[in-house]
């Protein structure tokens, strides 16, 4: 039996490939780096883990910290919309679930945006970057340390992801998780529920098969 859902926020929450697309086009032309010309290029080399992104677009070890301060300043700035039919969803969900969010995003600017689409009480607890720096956010450990401080099987807590950083994580964990086809995208080798997320209101569905 569920008893947790743990919700990636980026690509299922919010529709934000195309403002964080924004940000690096300001980040590169700060830093004088070369961007893919159309979205679906940068879908192309963005995995979902920014440390290798930096590599792909020749952003040095020396020019991270100045990346980064320019992506925490542009954030702000930006306001993704919120995928339709999600707050139904969380609504519905509430009822039976205890929810969180796990993301490589910062925590303040998770809040912030929650609050501006009125979806802040949904969640319980929010797992995510508070650093002025990060090298990197493995979600592997969060779960784990979820898992374990509150007292929960890994058979009560499911993660919804969007990619296969998502999937690989929950795996990792020990954890069963739900890749949406909506989100940022993934690779055939990721699993996805039969029948495929393709609309937020679909994981009502998706859930109840895995709570069974």
């Amino acid at each position: 039996m569920i008893k947790t859902i743990i919700f990636d926020y980026d690509g299922v929450i919010v529709d934000s490939f195309p403002t964080t697309y924004a940000i690096y086009k300001v980040i590169c032309s700060k830093l004088n780096k070369r961007l893919p010309s159309t979205i679906e290029g940068f879908k192309e080399i963005y995995t979902g883990v920014f440390t290798k992104l930096y590599v792909d677009l020749g952003i040095s070890k020396d020019e991270s910290e100045a990346a980064e301060n320019i992506y925490r300043e542009e954030v702000k700035k930006q306001n993704p919309v919120v995928f339709p039919g999600i707050k139904d969803v969380f609504e519905e969900l509430t009822k039976k679930y205890n929810l969180v969010i796990l993301s490589s995003n910062y925590t303040f600017n998770i809040k912030q945006k929650l609050k501006q689409n009125d979806l802040e009480n949904y969640f319980s607890e929010i797992i995510a970057k508070t650093d002025l720096i990060v090298d990197s956010f493995n979600k592997t450990q969060p779960l784990i340390d979820f898992i374990e401080k509150n007292n929960l099987k890994k058979e009560e807590v499911i993660m919804v992801g969007d990619r296969d950083v998502d999937y690989m994580h929950a795996e990792n964990a020990g954890i069963r998780s739900i890749i949406v086809e909506y989100g940022w995208g993934h690779t055939d080798k990721v699993p996805t529920p039969n029948p495929k997320i393709e609309k937020p209101i679909d994981l009502l569905k998706a859930i109840e098969l895995v709570d069974h």
